[in-house]
């Protein structure tokens, strides 16, 4: 309990003093890559009933990354098995994980996209473009 209370002391000391942003005791972690980003993205996106719209994971990651998603998720076995579907939902183009077998399956569904987006040129063209874009 003494360490979880210097923590907080620790973190409203930085947090007043607006220091370096980091949480105290973490100031040794790196910054995700584009990459870690894009991964982390796309795995909360589609465990949200919208899924992931499509306009704004091209803006954030650019176009390379968008069109692996859909071709990943709506190609071969993610589709024909029901996992995926292509939606709009307020005039936006949506990929997402069907319900129930989609969520159910989201595990699966998730690390293939893991994969196809985590190939060695698919980690250049990704941080290429997500770079141009910002």
């Amino acid at each position: 309990m003494k360490g979880y209370q210097q923590w907080v002391a620790d973190y409203a000391k930085a947090s007043h003093e607006k220091a370096s942003g980091l949480v105290p005791g973490m100031d040794s972690m790196e910054a995700e890559s584009i990459n870690e980003q894009l991964l982390d993205y796309v795995m909360l996106r589609l465990r949200l009933a919208d899924g992931i719209p499509l306009s704004e994971l091209q803006l954030r990651h650019g176009h390379s990354a968008a069109r692996t998603t859909v071709e990943t998720l709506l190609s071969g076995d993610l589709l024909r098995e029901r996992y995926a579907c292509e939606t709009m939902i307020k005039g936006q183009r949506h990929v997402r994980l069907t319900d129930p077998e989609g969520f159910l399956m989201s595990n699966d569904c998730i690390s293939t996209l893991f994969a196809e987006l985590s190939t060695p040129d698919a980690d250049q063209a990704h941080t290429v473009q997500a770079t141009a874009s910002h």
